[in-house]
C-alpha cells in the first residue's frame, strides 16, 4: 500500500525533481542523526565524565584533609 502511494506521487516528477527530493530526505536524515549524536555527547558527559571528575576531585580532597593533622 505504501508503495502504490509513493508510485502516485512520484509518477509525474521529472529526474532533477526526484534528485531534490533525495537530497531533502537525506538533508533530514543527516540533522536527525547529528541531532542524536550531540545528544548521546551530552549523555555521556552527564552519565560518565562528571562523576568520575567528581570522585576524584573527592578523593583529592579527602587526601588533603588528612595531611594536614
Amino acid at each position: 500500500m505504501e508503495r502504490e502511494q509513493f508510485d502516485e506521487l512520484t509518477e509525474n516528477l521529472n529526474d532533477i525533481d526526484l534528485l531534490r527530493e533525495i537530497l531533502y530526505t537525506q538533508q533530514k536524515s543527516f540533522n536527525l542523526l547529528e541531532k542524536t549524536r550531540n545528544n548521546t555527547s551530552k549523555l555521556v558527559w552527564f552519565l560518565v565524565a562528571i562523576p568520575i571528575i567528581s570522585v576524584v576531585i573527592y578523593f583529592i580532597f579527602k587526601n588533603l584533609s588528612y595531611s594536614n593533622f
